[in-house]
């Protein structure tokens, strides 16, 4: 059983009530809290870590899962879809019924998000003080579903990469742990915040990452690059007590390009805050050269 901490008065009456009168279920329980503290008891190291990922990014195919913690398995493809199959029926984790092909898994990749139950056991393990209804998979919008996914690709991305290079990713957040309230309190949302390590070395490089689908007029794009600058010209600080650059991460090059137009308008220090790349390997390059600069 995991070691419940800091956790609410609830949960841990549930916990001692099911230890002290010995009660079990042989199916998951329909009380929310009830079924964290089963999951809980049941539950192997490498599920939690799914239920994490999951909880960490909103959503993810089973592809997605698969790249950050079956690979490198002879038949990755077959356990992947029993272990998600269990966690599903165990309602730790809910399979979507909207399907997405594209870049996320080909066509007819499913989509997973985090139960409620699985939501408040990854919140206990964490010390998360009250239950984040935004976490869990009802409340993301059908229409938000690529978007979301674009960003879990760069994480699941960014971890690929950390195998075969020197670089650790020390943190990635999504939303709405991606936001950030400055002292004078405004508050910025990026889609991401990424903090990334060059191993044996003290360099942490800190990201907002901003993943732009080609929806967003330009008027909007022009808002949000002109809120990042306004903090990065002033002696406000942010994650990591540093002002992070901001990468845009566009569907396209000629998207890029438009961003590109849109960014060389404003003064410095723009040309050092805003990084414009096509989505895929350029994000990737985009947000690790500079750890390598020393390198070259």
């Amino acid at each position: 059983m995991i070691k419940l901490r800091p956790a609410w008065k609830e949960i841990e009456r549930i916990a001692r009530n099911t230890l002290t009168r010995k009660v079990i279920f042989l199916n998951p329980p329909p009380n929310i809290f009830e079924r964290a503290v089963w999951l809980g008891m049941r539950l192997t190291d490498r599920d939690l870590a799914d239920l994490e990922t999951v909880y960490r990014l909103g959503l993810a195919t089973g592809s997605q899962i698969e790249r950050l913690h079956f690979f490198g398995l002879s038949s990755s493809f077959s356990v992947r879809k029993r272990v998600l199959h269990r966690l599903v029926e165990s309602r730790a984790l809910i399979v979507l019924p909207r399907r997405v092909g594209g870049s996320f898994g080909g066509a007819g990749a499913a989509i997973y998000g985090i139960d409620p139950a699985g939501a408040v056991l990854i919140q206990t393990i964490r010390g998360v003080p009250a239950p984040d209804k935004k976490t869990t998979a009802s409340n993301v919008s059908p229409r938000l579903h690529s978007h979301v996914l674009a960003v879990s690709e760069i994480y699941v991305q960014l971890i690929e990469s950390s195998r075969k290079l020197p670089f650790a990713v020390a943190d990635f957040q999504t939303e709405p742990e991606s936001w950030w309230t400055t002292e004078l309190g405004d508050v910025i949302k990026p889609d991401a915040y990424a903090a990334l390590v060059r191993r044996n070395h003290r360099v942490t490089d800190h990201w907002w990452i901003e993943v732009d689908r080609g929806t967003e007029s330009v008027s909007i794009v022009e808002q949000k690059m002109r809120s990042y600058l306004r903090i990065a010209q002033s002696e406000i600080t942010g994650p990591g007590g540093v002002i992070p650059r901001v990468l845009f991460s566009a569907p396209d090059n000629r998207r890029t390009g438009v961003l590109t137009r849109i960014a060389r308008k404003f003064p410095a220090p723009a040309d050092r805050l805003f990084v414009i790349c096509s989505q895929g390997l350029a994000t990737l390059d985009g947000l690790t050269r500079d750890l390598f600069r020393d390198d070259q």
